[in-house]
């Protein structure tokens, strides 16, 4: 096996974290500079000098640039990326939910679930996500636009604000070869979004889930990285997937940016570093990488080649 990305080069024990959307546009708010370049990230900065640095390009020529298809590029999977109809059917997996091929699905944000005592099962199937992030399966036995009609008209009959409905996926059924066949290693995810859950499960990997972590930027990061450091010890690739700078510029919030680049760095970065510099445990590499830029201008994925820090303990003096 010779993977032309580094960080899934087999000889090597793997950590990857991942930091969602962390790549950002300068802002106004910041000065004219970018969020990462406005945090104070001193564990990061000392790491640079000893890695190699580069830029990945995530999203495949005329591929919207969701997470989905970024993390399957990151994962070696660019081909299949390009043949995913959405991202939630990802979720619906990540949930539970055992769609049939052809089966519709949508990602639907709402802060407050309806009484669910109440939900008109003829309209199809509301699945409970993680905080805002939730799953519907309009009914097949209506048009779908009639089904997602009713489903707001139940929504704003409890008194609530419309649902968000997005990333709408056909389950195409695909079958992706799983990731230690493809790679020559067992891989483990750690994530509190239902994307990822989904995903790791599509791909053979470890699903694993952290207490206090909720995908946003009140996440428990020190855990994560503690159970990262952990999954190693039997796992020799270990994805840790940090949803929280995304969420934050998706609400076009810069310092919000700036200040959770700031906690990674303190709760993460300086626990994975302690790991890499370790002399014990056989060859060593670590990524740092977001999945695609994220604007805190906007509020929106961009299609732009990501950087990445990646780094071998056999590189060192």
């Amino acid at each position: 096996m010779s993977p032309t990305l580094p960080w899934l080069d087999h000889r090597y024990s793997q950590l990857v974290v991942l930091l969602d959307g962390a790549a950002d546009e300068p802002h106004r708010l910041l000065d004219g500079r970018t969020p990462y370049r406005a945090a104070s990230m001193p564990a990061l900065n000392a790491l640079l000098p000893l890695g190699r640095c580069g830029t990945f390009a995530s999203i495949p020529e005329g591929c919207s640039p969701g997470s989905e298809v970024a993390n399957l590029c990151i994962l070696g999977y660019a081909e299949e990326a390009t043949k995913v109809d959405g991202r939630a059917g990802f979720e619906a997996l990540g949930l539970g939910l055992d769609l049939p091929p052809g089966s519709v699905c949508y990602r639907c944000d709402m802060p407050e679930l309806p009484d669910m005592s109440l939900f008109p099962t003829s309209i199809g199937r509301l699945c409970r996500g993680v905080r805002h992030r939730h799953v519907f399966v309009p009914s097949p036995s209506l048009p779908e636009k009639e089904s997602l009609d009713a489903l707001q008209n139940f929504i704003l009959s409890c008194g609530l604000p419309p649902a968000g409905l997005w990333g709408r996926s056909v389950v195409r059924g695909l079958n992706f070869t799983p990731f230690a066949h493809r790679y020559g290693m067992q891989g483990a995810m750690i994530s509190a979004v239902p994307v990822m859950w989904g995903m790791a499960l599509a791909l053979g990997m470890k699903r694993t889930t952290v207490e206090g972590a909720t995908g946003d930027t009140d996440s428990n990061f020190a855990g994560k990285a503690a159970k990262a450091l952990e999954l190693l010890q039997d796992f020799q690739f270990v994805y840790l997937h940090i949803e929280a700078p995304d969420e934050a510029s998706h609400r076009k919030d810069p310092l919000a940016v700036r200040d959770v680049l700031e906690r990674i760095d303190s709760d993460v970065i300086t626990k994975v570093s302690r790991w890499w510099h370790s002399r014990s445990g056989g060859p060593k590499a670590l990524t740092i990488m977001p999945d695609h830029y994220t604007s805190s201008t906007t509020g929106e994925h961009l299609s732009i080649p990501v950087p990445y820090l990646h780094l071998r303990n056999d590189d060192r003096a």
